[in-house]
């Protein structure tokens, strides 16, 4: 699959995999793709056993940057800009990859650059967050239209994590349908609090 892939394009070729499944680990897929049109690697620290909970193995993503000769990109358990910075310092890998920790929280991109960079970042308000909410609806409907909200409104759902009455809070955004009614909706909790 991966010979058909360089084949059928001048890009880079990459691929995504787990730190093992079973009794193949990421190390015998890096062995078995050796001499293949690989530009890069990301490696989920975490075994298909233990999909989204669980310990991330650092050791495994840190040999599979030792053996590959392409760039590795790390991923899995990366919530806060400082599980980032530790994965990069124990595994020695080139770069990041986000998933999960991105649900409700678009800015961590930034906040992990700059916490490399300086060693701090900003965290967010509650008002950055309902802005940035809002904005995300705004923008989905405006580019999808109703099922631009539709696709959105459960990460409206994360964006209200830790917020004060954000069960309710959820309850009604998840319902929304309109980026109008997003507004509202915040603007009413904004009353009530």
């Amino acid at each position: 699959m991966i010979i058909k892939a360089a084949q059928s394009t001048k890009l880079p070729v990459s691929v995504k995999i787990r730190a093992g499944i079973d009794r193949v680990t990421a190390m015998d897929f890096v062995k078995a793709i050796a001499g293949l049109p690989v530009s890069a690697i990301m490696v989920h620290g975490r075994y298909f056993s233990n999909p989204f909970g669980g310990p991330v193995d650092f050791a495994m993503i840190k040999k599979v940057k030792e053996n590959f000769k392409g760039i590795v990109l790390g991923n899995g358990g990366i919530n806060r800009p400082e599980d980032g910075k530790y994965m990069i310092e124990q595994t020695g890998i080139d770069g990041l990859g986000l998933a999960r920790g991105l649900y409700g929280k678009p800015w961590l991109f930034k906040q992990i650059k700059d916490y490399l960079k300086t060693g701090r970042y900003q965290e967010m308000s509650l008002a950055d967050i309902k802005k940035t909410a809002i904005k995300h609806a705004v923008l989905a409907e405006k580019m999808k239209g109703k099922r631009g909200l539709f696709e959105t409104r459960k990460h409206l759902a994360w964006y209200v994590k830790g917020f004060p009455g954000a069960g309710e809070l959820r309850a009604k955004l998840v319902r929304a349908e309109n980026a109008r009614e997003v507004k509202e909706i915040f603007s009413l909790a904004d009353k009530a609090n």
